[in-house]
């Protein structure tokens, strides 16, 4: 695999999965999110292995609301996850699960450990498209739809 630091899409390969708005906020919109680019989820590996991939999070709002990908929980939570920010400027929201919430903010160079006890979902709060890199073990399980959506319209 060849990646594209500066875009974040890996050259040699397509994307492994493409997000539309409808699929992120639940609204009839066809507008891409994010792309996936990488290795896709493959949790039944055995022995598990390290996997990654990268996000290209484009910017827009719906209702006010920007951009932002689905969030998950890790099902193990001991296996964590490590974020890399390629591109553009985020926010890295993080949820415990009795509801406590904490914000990172994610420009170009900053690295993130994400403690896999949190659920995690990428903001993006610039005008360009924000690229990043993850990695995780095969075998932390994600557990999709549990992260509350964050009120980050202006003024609120």
């Amino acid at each position: 695999m060849i990646l594209d630091l500066a875009t974040g899409c890996y050259l040699d390969r397509p994307p492994t999965a493409v997000k539309r708005v409808g699929d992120v906020f639940g609204v009839e919109d066809d507008r891409i999110a994010y792309e996936i680019y990488g290795e896709p989820n493959q949790d039944d590996l055995d022995p598990p292995k390290l996997l990654h991939a990268t996000t290209v999070l484009h910017p827009g709002s719906v209702d006010g609301r920007p951009f932002m990908t689905r969030g998950h929980f890790h099902v193990k939570p001991e296996r964590g996850e490590l974020v890399l920010t390629l591109a553009g400027e985020g926010v890295l929201l993080l949820v415990d699960r009795q509801g406590e919430t904490r914000q990172e903010r994610m420009t170009k160079g900053s690295i993130h450990d994400v403690d896999g006890r949190w659920g995690h979902r990428v903001v993006n709060v610039g005008t360009e498209p924000l690229a990043f890199f993850v990695a995780w073990m095969s075998d932390c399980g994600h557990e999709y739809g549990a992260i509350p959506f964050p009120d980050l319209r202006a003024g609120r």
